[in-house]
């Protein structure tokens, strides 16, 4: 039958939170584990505010806020169950302080002397593959198409360096496209149902914009870009693949206008958090 867009006050995170029935089969038992962009924070915060079972990934404060694209996710993965050898290990960026070194593909790691930097790593990737192996759930929100990276070897900045590591003959900016992004979603999907058969995933795309584009162009028209890959790819992974649901979180906060979002018009409004909070447990949670 005919889907018709909504006329109104229809149009509205509940009109958009309806979609094909599903049983709800997520609990208060179910490990779960949330990746990808500053959204999936405040998703995980809410998860655990309300005594929901998440697992921690990483062992650093902020642990979502890690893995803002397709990309990123790919060579985390990577990292974890396979081989990562980058030829950059570490940037050092202050002078014999407790940050004297940070991690170049994560973001806002930082270790305060080199000896330091191998036992974190080890932890980290320990953290990673345990919560990847035995969660029941993926929480995954995707965030962003233009990322930063090493031209030498291909890996992937999950900020622009800083400006004591800078180099403008090394590290370049990109915009990942379509294909780059669902052969990223398809290619960790395998890897990660190969290692943990049992999961599920529930997918969003990050209703927050770019902080800024090195792009010849406004920033805004920028977002809408990139955005618009990233969902495109998303939606056809998700038709793709095993497992694998989408919830429209990222349609919801656009839809809702800047009452949605902070002064910035980035970050989105704890209230709108827990509005579409509420729609996602009535989908997916027990009662």
């Amino acid at each position: 039958s005919y889907q018709f867009y909504p006329r109104g006050d229809l149009l509205a995170p509940m009109w958009l939170g309806r979609g094909p029935a599903v049983e709800p089969w997520i609990d208060k038992t179910t490990p779960i584990v949330t990746l990808g962009s500053c959204f999936a924070e405040s998703l995980r915060t809410w998860l655990r505010v309300h005594g929901y079972k998440v697992l921690d990934a990483t062992g650093h404060a902020g642990e979502s806020c890690t893995i803002f694209s397709t990309a990123l996710l790919r060579q985390e993965v990577d990292r974890v169950f396979g081989e990562f050898t980058p030829t950059e290990t570490m940037w050092r960026v202050g002078e014999n302080g407790s940050r004297a070194y940070m991690d170049p593909h994560r973001h806002k790691v930082f270790w305060p002397s080199e000896a330091s930097r191998q036992r974190e790593l080890e932890g980290y990737c320990g953290l990673m593959r345990e919560a990847l192996t035995t969660a029941r759930l993926l929480i995954l929100t995707v965030g962003q198409a233009e990322v930063w990276y090493n031209q030498l070897d291909g890996t992937i900045y999950p900020m622009v360096p800083p400006d004591a590591a800078f180099d403008r003959k090394l590290h370049r900016t990109r915009l990942l496209s379509y294909e780059d992004n669902l052969n990223n979603l398809h290619s960790v999907w395998a890897i990660l149902r190969q290692k943990n058969p049992t999961l599920r995933a529930i997918v969003t795309v990050s209703p927050v914009p770019l902080k800024a584009t090195w792009r010849s162009m406004n920033a805004v028209v920028a977002n809408s870009e990139q955005k618009a890959i990233i969902r495109a790819a998303v939606g056809t992974f998700v038709a793709e693949a095993g497992g694998v649901q989408y919830f429209p979180s990222f349609e919801m906060v656009t839809q809702a206008g800047s009452a949605a979002y902070k002064f910035d018009n980035r970050h989105i409004r704890p209230g709108t958090v827990s509005h579409i909070m509420q729609i996602f447990a009535a989908r997916y949670m027990k009662r």
